[in-house]
């Protein structure tokens, strides 16, 4: 469960220790109102789900556990309490089971240290999940994926690749060979992208027919990237706006404005409700001038090119309808519309939204960022220009080398949907399973938990400040009996139990956790000393094959 504001509630009493844990997820808007005309609510909580749990559920403020503070006394527990803010415009998230426990918190899903946390949880131990909407500075939408053959971890790759020809599908690995799409900041301020999918069409090769050149003959250079720049001029039809309302979309001023330049290709944008529509783009004046150094090392050359006509290297705005909250005023004043709605059961406000005229990317960059002949990273002038040089050739970086594009190849990209507030992920655990026989090996994983019981423990069944002492016997199977012994061989305990009986750490699990109270056939509590079990497995799974094994008590 996501959320931007976080109240944390721990009572852990001072004999028994017994803890409760409170987690609040709250999506609190700074200004907001039911009607544009109505007085906007300051710091409008839209949403709230509380949970609650008897155990002491760790929470992290951006990666750094809180311990709490403390706030007073209800009876003899110590009461503490908090409430953590998300950083503007991120969120974090909580953890839950499916009837509502917390399992564990942070108010930011990029903080550090979340494995760690998470592990001391003692809810579902070593459970161990990262929500991201994605691992990249770009916002690309990401997935992971195992290359063919190799046993090697998966990886996260953009979905951000070529198509050239009628089926012909390069993978990530392959983006070298041609111009790269890269979105430098596709937030821009606190903005939340919505997500959706890029495709852009070329009109021509931006360096031109002439592409890729050679340094040599010097003086013919400047000629032939002159004739093969006039060409894509004549090919690309797509022209940069230059209104003033889009001057004031992008933060153009006196020193860079909008220019209007000719982009050799178009752009269309596929929202994640499969609403189309073709990009517009805007572009400020060149900070380094109207020329383009070429070559590498101490070859290099600089050629001059037009004005009017984009090049690999120059940053675009891309313009299109973005799903906006509607806002009433500016500046400090401005507060945010908002709409009953129920989601997930949970009765609250959404922001009601439009679509309007907006920036989709902000800075956008088409560069090339390794060579073509797949090695090495090119230096950050050749990476800019694609330094159109032919592989091999005086002036192309060992890294370089220039493979041209051809009209009608496209550049594929999706921009990751951002979790926000109203975001709600649900995991169902389903393990690999055959048929729920019982294995040697499986049984060899059966465990106690804690191992040695000390005193007590996060575990001990709570029943109002009364804790009753309680250990886990870990992986058991479905089915089976086990029997207790003391250090001297007396039989103390045994227990028989069924598939209903255990406790499951995930749906259609083979096995589970056979809870036990430490005492013995007379209902009387085991005392401190070391004792043995012996856990057989029955029924046609287990077919009576038997672990041994050991625990301790210090009380």
């Amino acid at each position: 469960v996501f959320a931007n504001q976080f109240n944390i509630r721990k009572t852990i009493d001072t004999t028994t220790r017994a803890t409760t844990t409170t987690i609040s997820a709250r999506y609190v808007i700074p200004r907001a109102s039911t009607t544009a005309t109505g007085t906007p609510t300051v710091g409008f909580v839209a949403r709230e789900q509380t949970f609650t749990t008897n155990a002491n559920i760790p929470f992290s403020n951006a990666g750094t556990p809180i311990e709490g503070t403390q706030r007073g006394f209800s009876g003899s527990a110590r009461v503490f309490q908090d409430t953590i803010a998300s950083a503007a415009g991120q969120v974090g998230y909580v953890w839950v089971t499916s009837d509502n426990k917390p399992i564990y918190g942070i108010n930011n899903q990029f903080g550090t240290n979340q494995t760690r946390d998470q592990i001391a949880s003692p809810l579902y131990p070593s459970y161990l999940v990262t929500p991201r909407d994605t691992t990249g500075a770009n916002g690309f939408r990401e997935e992971f994926v195992r290359l063919f053959g190799s046993t090697n971890a998966a990886s996260a790759r953009d979905r951000n690749f070529i198509i050239r020809g009628p089926g012909d599908t390069l993978s990530n690995d392959a983006r070298q060979f041609a111009p790269q799409v890269r979105a430098l900041n596709l937030i821009a301020g606190t903005k939340r992208t919505r997500g959706g999918a890029y495709e852009l069409s070329w009109l021509s090769d931006p360096w031109g027919p002439g592409a890729p050149f050679r340094l040599d003959p010097v003086p013919n250079l400047q000629t032939a990237v002159s004739a093969s720049l006039a060409t894509v001029a004549g090919l690309a039809t797509t022209i940069t706006e230059t209104t003033a309302a889009v001057a004031a979309q992008v933060g153009a001023t006196t020193a860079r404005p909008l220019v209007r330049v000719r982009v050799p290709f178009t752009m269309t944008f596929t929202d994640v409700a499969g609403r189309s529509e073709n990009v517009r783009f805007a572009m400020l004046a060149r900070p380094f001038g109207s020329t383009r150094l070429l070559g590498s090392g101490s070859d290099t050359i600089r050629v001059t090119t037009p004005d009017s006509l984009w090049l690999p290297g120059d940053t675009l705005y891309a313009l299109h309808k973005v799903e906006t909250d509607s806002t009433v005023g500016t500046g400090a004043t401005a507060f945010t519309v908002v709409a009953p709605e129920t989601l997930n059961g949970t009765a609250g406000f959404r922001p009601v939204t439009t679509l309007r005229d907006s920036v989709g990317l902000n800075r956008f960059l088409v560069s090339c960022n390794t060579g073509a002949n797949f090695s090495g990273v090119r230096p950050a002038n050749d990476a800019a220009s694609c330094n159109p040089l032919a592989l091999l050739t005086r002036g192309a970086n060992a890294t370089g080398g220039y493979l041209p594009v051809a009209q009608g190849w496209k550049q594929a990209f999706e921009v990751t949907r951002v979790f926000d507030p109203r975001s709600t992920l649900a995991l169902t655990a389903k393990p690999f399973s055959t048929g729920n026989v019982v294995t040697k090996a499986a049984l060899a994983k059966v465990s106690v938990v804690p191992n040695p019981y000390i005193v007590r423990s996060s575990l001990d069944e709570l029943a109002g400040r009364d804790a009753t002492p309680r250990i886990y016997f870990t992986g058991v199977p479905e089915e089976g009996v086990l029997r207790v012994y003391s250090a001297s061989g007396q039989w103390l305990q045994e227990l028989t139990w069924t598939r209903s009986d255990l406790i499951y750490q995930g749906n259609d699990s083979p096995s589970g956790d056979l809870p036990y109270n430490l005492r013995s056939r007379e209902g009387l509590n085991l005392s401190s000393g070391l004792y043995f079990y012996v856990l057989t497995a029955t029924g046609p799974n287990g077919k009576n094959q038997v672990q041994r094994g050991k625990f301790v008590i210090i009380r």
